[in-house]
């Protein structure tokens, strides 16, 4: 981890219980990052629980408690429910899979995906009753920044910027530009040229892709489509979108 925190957050538009809340939230995940980062140098990998920094890298276990969970850390399902202390943070990174998978997630992502979620912020300007959380990310880089569920989708909250963003995801596709498991990034980094009014970027995005498509490879490259038709909307290319939706369910 880099020793840099940074705090990307907007917490204007909270209530002044809430706005405490998050504020405590926000204080336990520098302390938790910190806790990691010292453990990680120390060991040179993760805990497979957060309750493994306790004492040594985290001397108050209340840090571990997210002032907003109404449970107090108390997991109502036993899916990965820590089994040392209570915690309210969801943490995946135990060694075998940060191993098999977070590592590598973790060089294409420059360090800003979360290692650290907490899911316990009511997100007061969502119109989905089913997504009615915020998510608060703490970052292998030690900073932390608010999204929805899924993190990929916000690249500018991740990197701090809309110019960052964009430098991060190109570096990102850079080194997995033919990896199926990332064509998320052409996706967000279209929107983000879009955003930034880079249009020649786009249609570049787009032939770039284009290059790489394997559709009839397998089944599950069938998905390829999905994607470039994806990528044609946003740039506002809907007769060619809806005329390979055709073609697709004729194929199908």
């Amino acid at each position: 981890m880099k020793n840099k925190m940074t705090e990307q957050i907007e917490i204007s538009s909270f209530s002044n219980e809430d706005n405490e809340k998050l504020k405590l939230c926000i204080e336990n995940l520098k302390r938790l990052g910190n806790a990691l980062q010292g453990y990680e140098r120390d060991k040179n990998t993760f805990p497979e629980w957060l309750s493994e920094l306790h004492p040594t890298y985290l001397e108050d276990n209340n840090h571990l408690i997210c002032p907003a969970d109404k449970d107090q850390g108390i997991q109502l399902l036993p899916y990965d429910v820590d089994p040392n202390l209570p915690v309210s943070y969801s943490y995946d990174c135990d060694p075998e899979y940060y191993e098999r998978w977070m590592k590598k997630e973790r060089h294409i992502y420059s360090d800003a995906n979360p290692i650290v979620r907490c899911t316990h912020h009511g997100n007061i300007e969502s119109d989905c009753s089913l997504l009615t959380n915020l998510h608060i990310n703490l970052s292998f880089s030690n900073s932390i920044y608010i999204s929805e569920g899924d993190w990929r989708k916000f690249p500018v909250e991740m990197y701090g910027g809309i110019e960052a963003a964009i430098a991060g995801y190109e570096r990102a596709l850079r080194l997995v530009p033919e990896d199926p498991n990332f064509f998320n990034l052409y996706s967000e980094l279209i929107r983000l040229y879009v955003r930034a009014n880079r249009n020649e970027d786009a249609e570049k995005l787009i032939k770039s892709f284009k290059s790489v498509m394997k559709p009839n490879e397998n089944i599950m490259r069938f998905r390829d489509y999905w994607t470039l038709v994806d990528l044609l909307k946003v740039i506002g290319r809907y007769e060619k979108a809806l005329s390979l939706l055709k073609r697709l369910q004729r194929i199908s």
